[in-house]
């Protein structure tokens, strides 16, 4: 089931951190997708705030 928690979550960057994490990691394991650029990620997706 999804989760969410809003964006002024005390702990929401460490939950986007650790999931794009667990993201590109199974990535990395199912189709040799490979990088290390967790923040470049997580720049992308929420922007220059």
């Amino acid at each position: 089931f999804p989760q969410a928690v809003q964006t002024d979550h005390p702990e929401a960057t460490v939950l986007l951190r650790r999931d794009f994490t667990h993201l590109l990691d199974y990535f990395g394991k199912k189709w040799g997708i490979t990088t290390d650029e967790v923040e470049t990620v997580i720049e992308y997706v929420v922007g220059n705030k």
